[in-house]
């Protein structure tokens, strides 16, 4: 499942190590209110908050009335996330950019919000910091212009300040503009004006303030002239909805809801609880992975998981108006923290001993991370690093399989286990050597999983091997290997699901007339 890390509407940050604390002030490009920006030009921010290490909950809003208050069905709430004081790179979201414990946390991007006016909202509970700022259309000429018109579906009436976004994958940095914006106008126009690149892609949404979702969801076109009739028609949304609350009960605000369609199509959906622990998230007919977080708790995906592709999933279907009790229970736990060296880590993966099959825990991080921190229950782990798209595991401590895996004991909140570190530079990316020759294929992990797998196999002597992945009715789907192996090396193998349906497959290998059998299971 593909995730872009933008770092508006679809990045969020999760920094579970910190104690949320009250925030001070805060100032959108050094002033406390009425900061004017061009579109394109840098956006940055100041929160100054009570004690070094703090963090906060931020929320931007686009202010459709102008009246200087964030609110919900009327103005548009656009994202929230977490940060840190004193926060490095290594979780989904920004840091501190001055990388210091200084009561200031320091953020800077450039960005092409749509002409309007926005609400940056700075919240520890029900304590609450805000400022204003304004975004203006650049004055030179656009290199190139994404247009089109929005309509509800019911009528076909013109549809007025609908957010109309293009973004793109941020590779080159937080100064590089990955984001432009419009909002239609009264009679559902809108034009997108950018100075994006020749050839670049880019991926555009339509999300309304109302209780709408736009078909299209999302669009990808690719800039090598001006872009003309991009329409949507806005139907009338769906709702999932619940109520988060802590272990004693209590309902938790400001926790981040994420929906996610488990087809991995389109940016995820986002929400937040309010002071009941209450959320209801628009959204269309189909099926959903449900994240909730908030820092100080256990990232958990419903129904009480703590992976992901493991999490139940929400069906939304047609005849459904809102799916309710969609709920969760976030716990406190230790946390993992270590630093990443010489490649790009996509994953980190904590295994337990009676189970090497199912992680408790996974998380993914962007490959710019230099470390990483998750927050987990307590208990003893193998720690297992994958870079390249899964093709390449290490285990701590830089170990090349799970039975040399260094354990790693983490006990209650608040408890910490820092320095468990992890060094790309060690091992070949392909093949491993292996401790005894022998006719082998190891359980694919993860398992259950989605998109993709890693299977493992070796041979005890030179020759041909074949590695397929058949379907229930014995129909090959996928060779993942056929050629020349060496005996004395394991070999490791990724395989990816993402054109098939979710269900049960059989992984086999053939060498010298034998054949090994492993069951698998692809769930979307």
């Amino acid at each position: 499942m593909m995730i872009r890390k933008i770092l508006f509407f679809t990045l969020v940050c999760f920094l579970p190590v910190l104690l949320l604390a009250v925030p001070d002030s805060v100032t959108v490009n050094g002033l406390s209110s009425g900061a004017v920006i061009a579109r394109g030009d840098t956006l940055s921010w100041k929160i100054y908050v009570n004690k070094a290490g703090d963090t906060v909950v931020c929320e931007l809003w686009c202010d459709i009335n102008g009246n200087g208050v964030a609110e919900q069905g009327t103005d548009l709430f656009l994202t929230s996330f977490a940060q840190t004081d004193g926060g490095k790179v290594g979780d989904e979201g920004l840091p501190d950019f001055d990388g210091e414990l200084n009561r200031v946390i320091y953020s800077v991007v450039a960005i092409g919000f749509a002409p309007a006016d926005y609400i940056f909202v700075v919240r520890s509970g029900a304590a609450a910091v805000q400022s204003t700022f304004r975004f203006i259309e650049f004055g030179d000429a656009p290199t190139y212009t994404i247009s089109g018109r929005v309509v509800y579906d019911a009528d076909n009436s013109p549809a007025q300040n609908v957010y109309i976004s293009a973004e793109k994958d941020m590779d080159q940095g937080p100064l590089d503009v990955f984001h432009w914006g419009a909002l239609t106008g009264s009679d559902g126009s809108y034009t997108i004006r950018t100075k994006a690149a020749q050839g670049s892609e880019w991926y555009v949404r339509a999300r309304s303030a109302e209780s709408y979702m736009a078909v299209p969801a999302e669009t990808t076109v690719v800039l090598s002239n001006n872009i003309t009739n991009l329409d949507f028609r806005l139907v009338q949304a769906k709702f999932i909805a619940g109520i988060v609350k802590d272990t004693n009960d209590q309902p938790l605000e400001n926790v981040q809801v994420r929906v996610r369609n488990t087809v991995g199509m389109g940016s995820d959906i986002e929400g937040i609880t309010n002071s009941e622990g209450k959320y209801c998230v628009p959204v269309s007919e189909g099926k959903y992975f449900v994240i909730f977080q908030l820092p100080d708790f256990i990232r958990t995906t419903y129904n009480q998981k703590y992976v992901e592709w493991l999490g139940d999933t929400v069906k939304v279907s047609a005849s459904d108006d809102t799916v309710k009790n969609i709920n969760a229970v976030l716990r406190k736990g230790g946390v993992i923290t270590g630093t990443i060296r010489n490649g790009t880590c996509d994953g980190v993966n904590l295994f337990t001993q009676n189970n090497w099959g199912q992680p408790p825990f996974a998380y993914m991080y962007p490959g710019s991370a230099q470390a990483y921190s998750m927050m987990v229950l307590p208990g003893t782990y193998y720690v297992m690093f994958s870079a390249n798209q899964g093709s390449t595991q290490i285990w701590y401590n830089q170990k090349l399989s799970p039975q040399q895996a260094e354990p790693v004991v983490v006990g209650n909140y608040p408890d910490t286990v820092r320095g468990i570190d992890v060094d790309f530079n060690i091992t070949s990316v392909v093949e491993k050597k292996a401790v005894v020759r022998e006719f082998k294929l190891s359980q694919n992990y993860p398992n259950p999983f989605n998109p993709s797998t890693i299977l493992e196999f070796s041979v005890p002597q030179d020759g041909i091997a074949k590695l397929v992945v058949m379907n229930i009715l014995g129909q090959e789907v996928a060779n993942l290997y056929d050629g020349y192996a060496k005996a004395g090396v394991n070999y490791q193998v990724k395989f990816d699901g993402s054109n098939l349906t979710s269900g049960i497959y059989f992984a086999r290998l053939e060498f010298g007339g034998r054949y090994l059998t492993k069951k698998v299971t692809l769930m979307k």
